[in-house]
């Protein structure tokens, strides 16, 4: 099931997000988050948070600022999902998409190569020394 965050989930998605960034809960204020229109935070899952995502609306793109599965639970298609479901229930047509990933996370460019996004650009050494690349999708 793929339902919009709520307060009662922040815990466990910080936990989740830490897996991220060991810096997640100070790079994301979601308390702010969830009472902004311009944030988009979907959970998969009910009592158990299996993955989220955070989308940002910008004035002419979105921008998916975090997703992440739970390790236990990787492979089962829930990233695919909730992309999907964004896609599905948010963008109308020509609304367009970016996001950044680290180039060596071949799972998660391969994820969104599968939903349509392409490279577009790349920022050298933006990660810790790796390149980030930064992808588009145009729904």
């Amino acid at each position: 099931m793929i339902r919009n965050a709520c307060k009662d989930d922040f815990t466990k998605i910080i936990k989740l997000g830490s897996y991220l960034n060991n810096n997640f809960a100070n790079t994301y204020d979601l308390n702010r988050y969830i009472n902004d229109s311009k944030y988009i935070i979907l959970v998969y899952e009910d009592i158990i948070i299996k993955g989220f995502i955070i989308i940002l609306k910008n004035i002419d793109a979105y921008e998916i600022e975090a997703i992440a599965v739970d390790e236990k639970y990787r492979r089962n298609g829930i990233g695919k999902s909730l992309l999907d479901y964004f896609f599905e229930h948010f963008l109308k047509k020509d609304d367009t998409i970016l996001l950044e990933v680290s180039e060596d996370n071949m799972e998660a460019i391969k994820l969104y190569q599968k939903c349509g996004f392409e490279i577009i650009s790349t920022r050298k050494k933006y990660y810790n020394g790796i390149d980030a690349l930064i992808m588009k999708k145009v729904n």
